[in-house]
């Protein structure tokens, strides 16, 4: 059994995290998006956890995870970032030399990790944090975006909506049914049971978990102080990068992937083609793992990851 643990940050955060698997295959860390929590990434945390270990974290302030007593309330991507690599740190060696999965907010927090004024590149290639005590190997953006992004929803409008609502249950469980509602293109969930119930489930799931308003408005805020795309150049051929990004996404907009392709020359895009007609297509939403099957993903991720690192080779 998986169980929580607890990391005291050095200004006093108490970040959780879990650990996943117990597998050879070099270590992933997933980094979750605005308003998530560790709850959220399965069922794919377990179908990649068979070959690997992976670390899941919930941001400070929301989910397991708690902020100081005297905190400023100053949340960035740097912020969020230091706690992740402190964590890492802690854990010592087993933990030193990893790949990372960003997806969403965590995507954008993935791109500040790695183009950070103190990251450096070393001899076998990876990105050094830390004066080596963490070293990242291989990289997947996630339905992620390099600014605030565009997408479907209005924010603004549905807050003025669930004003409306006098009563605090229903208009928590309408916010939050509105919300899941943007992960999923409309035509899939009207076709398809499977995802309506998997949406269904989410919504109790996010119900039940602590998701405070005040610092999901916080996280959005650290998003729109940071555009990475300048920094995009940074990123060493000799790290491999992966893109997954569905066209119908309603949260981020699939054309908030295509600077990836333009600042990060060798960066990828996931390749479906033996997957079914939709994913063939690219025909899904921003929380792309609900669709298909975890173990599709899964195998995708897994070959991105176990894959030659000949470009690192040469250097």
């Amino acid at each position: 059994m998986v169980h929580t643990q607890h990391h005291k940050t050095a200004d006093g955060a108490s970040i959780a995290y879990r650990i996943h698997g117990s597998g050879k295959g070099v270590p992933l860390v997933l980094i979750m998006g605005l308003s998530g929590v560790m709850d959220d990434w399965s069922p794919l945390v377990e179908e990649l956890a068979k070959s690997r270990k992976v670390l899941i974290s919930d941001h400070r302030g929301i989910g397991e995870s708690t902020v100081p007593e005297d905190w400023d309330s100053d949340l960035n991507h740097d912020v969020m970032s230091d706690d992740i690599l402190s964590v890492l740190a802690a854990l010592g060696s087993d933990w030193s030399t990893l790949d990372i999965l960003g997806w969403s907010m965590g995507g954008h927090i993935l791109q500040r990790l790695l183009t950070r004024p103190d990251s450096t590149v070393t001899t076998r290639g990876t990105i050094e944090l830390l004066k080596g005590k963490v070293e990242v190997r291989k990289a997947i953006l996630a339905a992620t975006m390099t600014k605030m992004p565009r997408g479907d929803i209005n924010m603004a409008q549905m807050q003025e909506e669930a004003g409306k609502i006098k009563d605090g249950k229903k208009r928590k469980r309408w916010a939050t049914e509105q919300m899941l509602a943007y992960q999923y293109d409309v035509a899939s969930l009207e076709k398809d049971e499977r995802l309506n119930k998997i949406m269904q489930d989410r919504i109790e799931v996010s119900l039940n978990t602590t998701r405070p308003q005040e610092m999901i408005a916080m996280q959005a805020g650290a998003i729109g102080q940071y555009r990475s795309r300048d920094d995009l150049g940074r990123i060493p051929e000799s790290v491999p990068v992966l893109i997954i990004h569905g066209k119908l996404d309603r949260m981020v907009h699939y054309k908030e992937s295509e600077p990836f392709e333009k600042g990060i020359a060798h960066a990828k895009r996931v390749d479906l083609s033996d997957g079914v007609k939709e994913a063939q297509d690219g025909q899904y939403g921003h929380f792309w793992f609900d669709y298909f099957e975890p173990s599709f993903w899964a195998g995708k991720i897994n070959a991105f990851l176990d894959g030659s690192t000949a470009t690192q080779a040469k250097l």
